[in-house]
């Protein structure tokens, strides 16, 4: 089928989708793989005249090929799903996403673009080493969380970057001993990477997951490639004689609970989970931090448990505009820019 004909049918297909300028934008963007002379005509003729000035005002975004304008995309479809009116338009615009990384990061100078004006989306791995992973959350009030990944890995040996779309299925969930692929992936917002070993043999992945109305899970999960084909959950975390594929945190939604990897202690640190009453020991969903911290200490090829570590996280110039709630100094000194809010 010529270029032609793929637009004309494209727009019949979706004319009465569009009832809005808002729909039509969308239709411009989805329209960048398309040759600009047939989609122009062909807009013309269906007589679609808001998107056809959007396209004339805006042609260079709307045919985006360079890796700014790829980059400007995304933007565009991050900010629809945040102000999308509906869900049926968030999961478009994120289903428009996803097809967008996993076609353009094919291209060299798109996959080691550093896409520094996108603020909405988790960018995790460096370009120079190989490997790039695109994580983001579409929010939703009334319903299960859903996530976007896409996963571009540089084979230096065969000079080919493959790109990997993790599909979220909400039939799965995350447990200690299961293994995923990009099939049966049941979703997380990703916001670090580590590699581990020469290679790397595999990465850290640190994920978060609005589990539900009443608790948040954080994990850390094992990516590793079997061949070519990328593999969640790796059994070297190991506790009281049992092993893991990863270890996975529950806590009750309004906690703040931290877990990360620290290079300069070769070991992984969070804090100690609990619950708030005793009736509700069993109960994760109810549990806080408990001002105490526990790791996995890597060695060799394994990652050890370690109780009650001793740590302390050091402070930097991001926190003296912060009070430390132990001592106090309600005489100091702050700038005039508010940490949390930038006012």
């Amino acid at each position: 089928m010529n270029c032609g004909a793929r637009v004309s049918n494209f727009i019949v297909a979706n004319e009465r989708r569009i009832k809005t300028p808002f729909d039509e934008l969308n239709m411009a963007h989805q329209l960048h793989t398309f040759a600009p002379s047939y989609a122009f005509g062909v807009m013309l003729k269906q007589k679609f005249p808001y998107l056809f000035v959007v396209l004339c005002l805006g042609a260079n975004m709307a045919f985006a090929q360079t890796p700014q304008q790829v980059e400007d995309s995304v933007n565009h479809y991050l900010k629809t799903i945040a102000v999308a009116p509906d869900v049926e338009n968030q999961i478009e615009a994120h289903d428009l996403l996803t097809e967008l990384l996993r076609r353009k990061l094919l291209k060299p100078e798109i996959f080691r673009h550093p896409f520094d004006s996108v603020n909405q989306m988790a960018i995790l791995g460096d370009a120079e080493e190989g490997m790039r992973l695109f994580s983001w959350h579409v929010p939703s009030e009334n319903g299960s969380p859903l996530y976007g990944c896409v996963i571009a890995e540089y084979n230096e040996r065969k000079d080919m970057i493959s790109v990997h779309v993790f599909n979220q299925d909400d039939e799965s969930e995350f447990s200690e001993n299961a293994t995923f692929s990009p099939s049966n992936w049941p979703g997380a917002l990703y916001f670090d990477l580590v590699p581990i070993g020469k290679g790397p043999d595999y990465y850290l992945l640190f994920g978060w997951d609005g589990h539900d109305a009443i608790s948040n899970k954080k994990m850390v999960d094992v990516l590793h490639f079997n061949g070519s084909q990328p593999k969640l959950g790796k059994s070297i975390f190991k506790r009281d004689g049992k092993s893991a594929n990863r270890l996975l945190f529950e806590y009750r939604e309004d906690a703040v609970f931290s877990v990360d990897y620290y290079p300069d202690m070769d070991m992984i640190v969070h804090e100690d989970l609990g619950p708030t009453h005793p009736s509700l020991e069993g109960k994760p969903a109810h549990y806080v931090p408990m001002r105490s911290f526990s790791g996995y200490e890597h060695q060799k090829r394994k990652w050890e448990y370690q109780p009650d570590v001793d740590f302390k996280r050091e402070r930097d110039q991001r926190d003296r505009d912060f009070n430390d709630p132990e001592s106090p100094d309600f005489n100091r000194e702050r700038s005039e820019t508010n940490p949390l809010t930038g006012e």
